[in-house]
């Protein structure tokens, strides 16, 4: 089994995308049930989830980023 090390740069980023997008669905689909939950008209969970989600997957991004052009 290969290492993270001996793949790609490019496959290295295509993971790295992959878990942006699923770092930024499942917060906002956890916010959306929640929503749903408690019948709230305003979609106010669904936004702090995605917006947390995105901000986490962007940080993993950055610092794979930064790892890989050292």
């Amino acid at each position: 089994m290969k290492s993270d090390d001996d793949k790609p740069n490019y496959l290295r980023f295509a993971g790295a995308g992959l878990e942006l997008a699923g770092s930024m669905i499942v917060p906002a689909a956890i916010g959306y049930m929640i929503d749903s939950h408690f019948r709230w008209e305003t979609p106010w969970g669904f936004l702090i989830g995605g917006i947390l989600g995105f901000s986490a997957g962007m940080y993993n991004f950055i610092r794979l980023a930064n790892k890989l052009n050292q």
